[in-house]
């Protein structure tokens, strides 16, 4: 995990160190505040939950009939990106919340 947030930071660093021109073009043009978010996550530390926590969070929010997933929720099967967006859009005020295994 600290490998993997180390390389995802370096790249929105370098992103904005080697093409910040092109960048604020993108920002203006096609994704507004892309720049801002770039800049959050290279200096923002990503939060860390737990593949239980995440599980547990899913299975809660199925209980209490929140959301309906494609792919079944239970402990021992890989996450699917809904499950992954779920957890993070439901619980993170930042955006680097990683699921750690």
């Amino acid at each position: 995990m600290n490998c993997a947030e180390a390389y995802v930071k370096y790249m929105c660093k370098w992103l904005m160190d080697k093409c910040g021109d092109d960048m604020e073009l993108m920002d203006k043009n096609v994704d507004e505040g892309c720049t801002k978010r770039l800049n959050m996550v290279a200096k923002t530390s990503f939060k860390r939950v737990t593949y239980t926590e995440a599980i547990e969070r899913l299975e809660k929010a199925v209980a209490q009939g929140k959301v309906v997933f494609d792919n079944k929720v239970e402990w021992g099967i890989d996450l699917a990106s809904e499950h992954e967006r779920f957890v993070y859009s439901s619980t993170s005020k930042h955006l680097q919340e990683m699921v750690s295994w």
